[in-house]
């Protein structure tokens, strides 16, 4: 993917959505982007508008965090083997499929876009990530 950021919508904010923003927290430091969850301060239209806000796209690192293990090239499973999520870029921007493995049932095919989304369609599957360890 050749850029690894893009503006979010507003559409986009939830709680526990993860961003960026662009700015000082103090007078003597230079501005620079910082971390934050919504709900935050900064998450309002005229910083979405200012383009002082960022996303970064989904990637092997963030589905790793999330205790997947890559097995191949764009294929990522839990270590029980229970889902796989493969990356499916070659069919449209930021696409993914997310099967359970036992008996190779979609779960989900479709678009995602970040972190925040693929943590939202993990809980939505059943994947609850503080479980996860008894799947």
């Amino acid at each position: 993917m050749e850029n690894k950021y893009y503006t979010p919508t507003i559409e986009e904010f939830h709680v526990g959505f993860e961003y960026e923003v662009y700015e000082d927290y103090d007078v003597l430091s230079e501005k620079s982007w910082h971390k934050e969850t919504y709900p935050s301060d900064t998450a309002s239209k005229f910083y979405i508008n200012e383009g002082l806000l960022r996303v970064k796209y989904l990637d092997r690192e963030d589905i790793e965090s999330l205790g997947f293990e890559s097995t191949k090239p764009l294929w990522y499973q839990y270590h029980n083997d229970r889902y796989m999520i493969v990356d499916l870029s070659n069919k449209g921007d930021n696409m993914y499929s997310i099967t359970e493995k036992r008996d190779d049932t979609y779960l989900f095919y479709g678009t995602i876009k970040n972190k925040s989304e693929l943590k939202k369609v993990l809980k939505m599957i059943g994947y609850d990530e503080p479980n996860r360890r008894n799947i």
